[in-house]
C-alpha cells in the first residue's frame, strides 16, 4: 500500500430500496486496494438500511467497510456531516444512493490526485442511465453548460482554478461523480442547513486548490423519475416542474447564503473574486424564487440589500444572459429591469452598475 493515498467512497442512501443492491455492490467492487466504503442511510422507510447490512454481511473481500443506519432521518446537510465524521480517507468520493460506480472509479481518481497534485477536488466522467439501468443515449453528466462547453472543446482533462473573472458557482461537480481531498471537508464544521452538497463542496475546494474534471467515465448515474432534477426538466404537469425549480432554486440559495455565513471563519483571508461570486449567486436566487420574476413591486424592498451586496446591476445581468443563452437567464435578467427603480428608492440609488 506504500504511495497509495487512502481512498473513501461514501455513499448516502435514503429510500433507495430498489437500487441499493447496485450501488452497495458496485462500491464492494472497487479495483483500488487501499480504500474504505462509507454507506450511510438516512432512516428509509422502505428497508433501505436492513438491506444494506444484509449485503456488506455477506461481503468477504478485502475492504474496509463502515455502515451507519440513523435512527431519525437527519436531512441533507446533517446526513453528509455525519458521513464526513466517518470518513478517513486523504480523499473521498461521493455517489448518490441509485447510482452505480464502475470498477476503476478510485483508481482513477487516485491517478488523476497523483497528476494534478493542486486539485483539491476532482470529478470523473459518467454516462446516464435509466431506471432499469439502460444508457440513456446522448446523454451527459457535467456540472453545466458551461463547463460542458469546455469540457468538449479540449477533449481532454480541464481543471479551473480561483482567478480573477471566474465565475465561481459554474466550477461544480455533480455528487454523483465528486471526490474531495480531505482538507475541504475539514475547513470548517459541516453546515446542517445546506441543500446542494455537491455545490457547497466545491464552493469550498475552489478555495484550496484547483478543480479538475477527467474525461475518463466512472459512474452509472441514475436518472429516474423520482429525481429532482428528472422533475424539473420532464416530470408531471408545467406546474409540477414549475414547483420543483422554485424548490431547487430554494435549496441553492440556502447554500450559498450558508457559504457567505461559513465564510466568516476560514482561517484565511478569503478572496474578493469569491465573495463577489457567492454574492451574487445569493441576489440572483433570492430573485429567481419570485414566481416568474412577477410579483409586486412593494416586494422589492426585501431583495434590495442582495442586489446592493452583490456588485451586480442590471446591465451585468443582461450581459450574462444573452452569453448564456438561456431563457431562465434572460427571465432573470428581465425581472431584474421591472425591479430596478423600486430597488434604487430604496437604497439611495446605489445597487449596482447599470
Amino acid at each position: 500500500m506504500s504511495g497509495k493515498p487512502l481512498m473513501t467512497l461514501a455513499i448516502p442512501f435514503y429510500n433507495h430500496i430498489r437500487f441499493v443492491d447496485e450501488a452497495v455492490r458496485s462500491a464492494l467492487a472497487q479495483d483500488y486496494p487501499n480504500c474504505e466504503i462509507v454507506l450511510s442511510d438516512d432512516c428509509s422507510t422502505d428497508g433501505t438500511g436492513e438491506r444494506i447490512r444484509e449485503l456488506v454481511a455477506e461481503y468477504k473481500g478485502p475492504h474496509k467497510v463502515t455502515v451507519n443506519v440513523n435512527d431519525r432521518n437527519l436531512g441533507i446537510g446533517a446526513h453528509m456531516a455525519k458521513i464526513v465524521s466517518l470518513c478517513h480517507g486523504d480523499w473521498v468520493a461521493t455517489q448518490g444512493g441509485d447510482d452505480a460506480a464502475l470498477p476503476d472509479r478510485l483508481s482513477v481518481t487516485a491517478d488523476y490526485a497523483r497528476r494534478y497534485p493542486d486539485a483539491s477536488a476532482i470529478g470523473v466522467g459518467a454516462m446516464a442511465i435509466d431506471e432499469n439501468s439502460c444508457r440513456i443515449e446522448d446523454s451527459h453528466c457535467v456540472s453545466s453548460p458551461v463547463v460542458y462547453e469546455k469540457f468538449t472543446e479540449g477533449r481532454g482533462p480541464m481543471t479551473m482554478s480561483l482567478n480573477p473573472g471566474d465565475n465561481v458557482s459554474f466550477a461544480m461537480i455533480i455528487g454523483a461523480m465528486a471526490a474531495y481531498r480531505r482538507d475541504v471537508l475539514e475547513l470548517a464544521p459541516f453546515r446542517t442547513g445546506i441543500g446542494v452538497e455537491d455545490l457547497y463542496l466545491c464552493c469550498r475546494a475552489i478555495l484550496l486548490g484547483d478543480i479538475v474534471f477527467a474525461t475518463e467515465r466512472c459512474v452509472l448515474q441514475r436518472i429516474n423519475s423520482s429525481s429532482l432534477t428528472r422533475a424539473m426538466r420532464k416530470g408531471g404537469s408545467r406546474s409540477l416542474r414549475r414547483k420543483k425549480r422554485r424548490e431547487m432554486f430554494g435549496r441553492i440559495y440556502s447554500t450559498y447564503q450558508n457559504l457567505l455565513d461559513e465564510a466568516k471563519g476560514y482561517p484565511f483571508q478569503v478572496p474578493n473574486e469569491w465573495l463577489c461570486a457567492i454574492d451574487s449567486r445569493c441576489a440572483e436566487g433570492r430573485l429567481t424564487l419570485l414566481k416568474r420574476g412577477a410579483a409586486s413591486l412593494g416586494n422589492a424592498s426585501g431583495y434590495a440589500a442582495d442586489f446592493r451586496a452583490s456588485r451586480m446591476g442590471v446591465g451585468d445581468l443582461w450581459k450574462k444572459a444573452f452569453k448564456l443563452g438561456t431563457h431562465w437567464h434572460v427571465a432573470k435578467a428581465l425581472a431584474c429591469s421591472v425591479f430596478a427603480k423600486a430597488i434604487k428608492s430604496n437604497t439611495g440609488g446605489q445597487y449596482g452598475a447599470e
